[in-house]
């Protein structure tokens, strides 16, 4: 198992576009916001 303690407002931030951006970074998606699940249509709003 594999897990990390976000430490401040900068590590959540990387870790957050760390998140959404693997579907991008393993060629799932061209886009974020094309990925079905991502919650980053939301961000748009």
């Amino acid at each position: 198992m594999w897990d990390r303690t976000v430490r401040d407002f900068d590590d959540y931030v990387a870790t957050r576009a760390y998140v959404l951006n693997n579907p991008v970074a393993d060629g799932l998606v061209e886009h974020v916001e094309d990925w079905p699940w991502a919650w980053a249509q939301e961000l748009e709003a």
